[in-house]
């Protein structure tokens, strides 16, 4: 694997259920890439991990980069539902000692901080956080605007850097609100906490030619239902792996 190439990303690029990443191996915690995941396949560093949330794929691949400097970056973006938060296991007063935790879409399930004690009250609060904000306050157009800020945020990076990248999404479906693409709405110029309008005026930042798409905005998941190849735990499987990697590289290398 080359250090001029590396792709970012969470389990779709990861290559989570892979006959060399079965699911088991990933929630116990060994941390391995597919050598069959389509960055492997092109011959990419893999630094793609299991649950990432857009927030950690950004910050990973502006810190790994910033040191680095390879020739060509990957980014394979996630949910936009997911996202970071300080994780409620850990200390709050000390700084060195508190960690980000994904919550939010979980493709086995939500993401839960792990406890000494399995009755630990920080863990019904947690869930009950997570359940209430999800509820009552999440909405998907401000997951839309997290997920327009973070990749603007890695493009302003990697273009200062001069690294040459490509950008894909899991699904058509990740760039739509209500069936309809966030292309399609309106900037609202005078109501500037209107959330939309963000979403809007960020969507108009993002140089949209760095992503590859297949057919209309079709991304690895859509490949895997077309192609019935998906996991239990519904990741898609080597057949879309390879199938995916061989149209990128015809695009991008």
């Amino acid at each position: 694997m080359s250090k001029d190439f590396i792709v970012f990303g969470d389990s779709l690029s990861y290559g989570h259920e892979l006959v060399d990443a079965p699911y088991n191996n990933v929630i116990s915690g060994k941390i391995s890439p597919s050598k069959f995941s389509w960055p492997a396949l092109l011959g990419a560093l893999n630094y793609s991990v299991p649950g990432s949330a857009n927030d950690r794929i950004k910050r990973n691949c502006i810190h790994t980069t910033f040191t680095l400097r390879p020739k060509l970056v990957g980014i394979s973006w996630s949910y936009p539902e997911r996202l970071e938060f300080p994780d409620p296991s850990f200390d709050k007063i000390d700084p060195e000692q508190d960690y980000f935790n994904t919550i939010g879409h979980w493709i086995a399930g939500n993401k839960k901080p792990t406890f000494n004690n399995k009755q630990d009250i920080r863990l019904n609060n947690f869930e009950t956080f997570v359940n209430i904000f999800y509820k009552f306050i999440y909405s998907d157009v401000f997951g839309m605007y997290n997920f327009l800020d973070n990749i603007y945020a890695v493009q302003l990076h990697l273009d200062k850097l001069n690294i040459d990248y490509f950008m894909v999404t899991p699904s058509y479906k990740t760039l739509q609100l209500n069936n309809r693409y966030v292309f399609d709405y309106q900037d609202d110029p005078i109501n500037m906490d209107k959330i939309i309008g963000s979403v809007v005026r960020t969507c108009k930042l993002i140089d949209w030619s760095k992503f590859v798409f297949i057919d209309k905005f079709k991304g690895i998941m859509d490949i895997a239902n077309d192609l019935n190849d998906i996991g239990k735990q519904n990741h898609p499987l080597e057949k879309t792996h390879e199938y995916y990697a061989n149209y990128l590289k015809d695009v991008t290398i």
